[in-house]
């Protein structure tokens, strides 16, 4: 599985980890097919994070083309963040909890 995000509901503050079932790790296939989009996506997290807002979409785009044919959703949600985070940065108050603006 992986990580996607911090969350916090519409009128809600308690904020919950959100992750992706991805499979089992001892199926060969689908780690070799998952591998390369998991290091650039904790890759592009790790700039994200810091505020490398410029810097991890490349990233973000490299993992949401990795996996073939097929595109890696969650990678192009994280491209249109930092696109909205660059345009209005959050400064030292990133927390690292999105709020959802709609249930």
């Amino acid at each position: 599985m992986r990580h996607l995000d911090l969350v916090a509901v519409k009128g809600k503050r308690q904020a919950v980890p959100v992750y992706e079932l991805i499979g089992r790790p001892d199926d060969r296939a689908l780690v070799a097919r998952f591998t390369p989009v998991l290091d650039l996506y904790n890759q592009a997290m790790v700039l994200y994070h810091s505020q490398q807002f410029s810097a991890a979409p490349a990233l973000f785009a490299e993992a949401a083309r990795a996996r073939g044919d097929e595109i890696d959703p969650p990678s192009l949600v994280y491209i249109e963040r930092c696109r909205e985070m660059s345009l209005e940065p959050p400064g030292v108050n990133l927390d690292r909890v999105y709020v959802m603006k709609h249930k």
